[in-house]
């Protein structure tokens, strides 16, 4: 496929997208994606323990009680949810996009509209846990390790990292 192909196709993708707010009636389909990132993505660095754990915990009746505790958002494509990223006070979480749009910069969109978002309610300071997946991605966009656990379940043992990142002001 010739390169402007590409490009063009890139651009009509970005540009029919959307980034609003979730409700509960989106809770199904944000729980289907989450478990498709993980089954799909995440089992590529993580221990199938750590990812059936999270698959266990990421039911609709879950992400239902996450969107009261925090601010979630979802990227919309036809209709359909490729995407999410949440907020709850200054952690920043739930991001996932779906497998088919990885490397399309996407994940970029949803950070930048969450640190803009965070931004205009008084944050000046961002903290996330990555899994071993998105830590790098994390470190591009400029996050770093401030603190490292280890986390044990009767169902896992993993090393857990806190990134942090100080917003600029946009002007900056």
């Amino acid at each position: 496929m010739p390169l402007w192909t590409i490009l063009l196709t890139f651009i009509i993708i970005i540009y029919n997208m959307k980034i609003r707010k979730t409700n509960k009636r989106d809770s199904k389909k944000i729980s289907d994606l989450h478990k498709l990132v993980l089954n799909k993505v995440n089992r590529k660095k993580d221990t199938d323990e750590f990812v059936d754990y999270l698959l266990d915990k990421y039911d609709s009746d879950y992400i239902k009680k996450k969107l009261d505790k925090g601010e979630v958002f979802c990227l919309i494509n036809k209709n359909k949810v490729i995407g999410t990223v949440g907020l709850e006070d200054n952690i920043v979480g739930k991001l996932y996009i779906h497998p088919k749009y990885l490397g399309k910069g996407l994940g970029n969109k949803l950070m930048d509209f969450i640190e803009d978002y965070a931004r205009k309610n008084g944050k000046r300071k961002l903290k996330l846990f990555p899994t071993n997946y998105a830590y790098k991605f994390y470190r591009k966009l400029g996050y770093r390790k401030v603190k490292s656990f280890i986390w044990k379940t009767d169902q896992f043992k993993r090393r857990v990292y806190i990134m942090e990142k100080k917003l600029k002001n946009k002007h900056n």
